[in-house]
């Protein structure tokens, strides 16, 4: 199990249009004569910035998927030099060739080739630049705000143990952080839980613990409530809020069955007062 990398935020897609067109301008403007008053009343200026930013988008946007799959598998600290390597090789020397591809086909539509016109000259040198530093910016946003989620969670250094944790009477919730698991107990505590997801839910009383997805085991204590969420899942409303501030969705698939659950477990709460 690896890191949840629905937390890591990259900028909105109308930051990232702004940095498209600002990188697209600066390309077609470089090393021009005009400035930049004096290249909005040149017709082919509109022409060329358009196209710019349409390759700028196209390479930024891969870089930004390459990115966000590699954090899927590749964003804890040991893991490092193999992320540096694959992202390397996807998010700069394949942008670089898809860079290549599109400005080729640009100059193509345009009645010339790529040598031609000059492109290695300037505009490629640009075009690396602007590659090398989006890889950089994605990956300091992800490795930084995985350093920031690692201290709110605070990742415990005891292990779970039989004796600790004898009976599972006192887990609140298990979910995966790191490459592995964190359990909540009722004391506010925090443990490395080494076992698999599948081999706990079989260890723990189906009365009282529900695996709402593939990954998120929680029990019915905690659970107020839930509400809609995104993607026909449902999202639960808590009665107590954990350190890490983690929300809890329930799968589409486990939907009809937690909902059955839940009930039955409110029947019975019931039935006991």
């Amino acid at each position: 199990m690896v890191l949840n990398t629905n937390r890591i935020i990259y900028p909105k897609i109308y930051y990232r249009i702004l940095i498209y067109l600002f990188s697209a301008h600066f390309i077609v403007s470089y090393g021009e004569p005009e400035n930049f008053i004096e290249l909005l009343k040149l017709s082919y200026y509109y022409l060329a910035l358009v196209c710019s930013f349409i390759i700028a988008a196209i390479i930024g946007e891969y870089i930004l998927k390459v990115t966000r799959h590699l954090d899927a598998s590749y964003l804890s600290l040991p893991k490092f030099n193999k992320r540096i390597s694959y992202q390397v090789l996807w998010g700069v020397i394949a942008t670089v060739l898809i860079a290549l591809l599109l400005a080729a086909l640009y100059f193509w539509l345009r009645g010339t080739n790529i040598i031609a016109a000059g492109y290695f000259r300037y505009d490629f040198t640009i075009v690396l630049c602007y590659i090398l530093l989006l890889n950089a910016l994605y990956l300091i946003i992800a490795l930084t705000q995985q350093r920031i989620y690692r201290y709110k969670i605070n990742i415990p250094n005891k292990e779970y143990s039989k004796e600790n944790v004898k009976q599972h009477t006192d887990i609140l919730a298990i979910y995966p952080v790191e490459g592995g698991f964190v359990a909540m107990l009722k004391n506010g505590e925090s443990i490395i839980w080494t076992k698999t997801i599948e081999e706990t839910i079989q260890e723990l009383p189906e009365s009282e613990y529900f695996l709402i997805n593939r990954s998120d085991i929680v029990h019915r204590e905690i659970i107020e409530g839930y509400q809609p969420g995104a993607s026909r899942r449902l999202l639960l409303i808590l009665k107590v809020t954990l350190t890490s501030n983690k929300e809890f969705y329930v799968s589409q698939r486990k939907v009809v069955g937690f909902k059955h659950w839940y009930k039955e477990g409110m029947k019975n709460v019931k039935k006991e007062t």
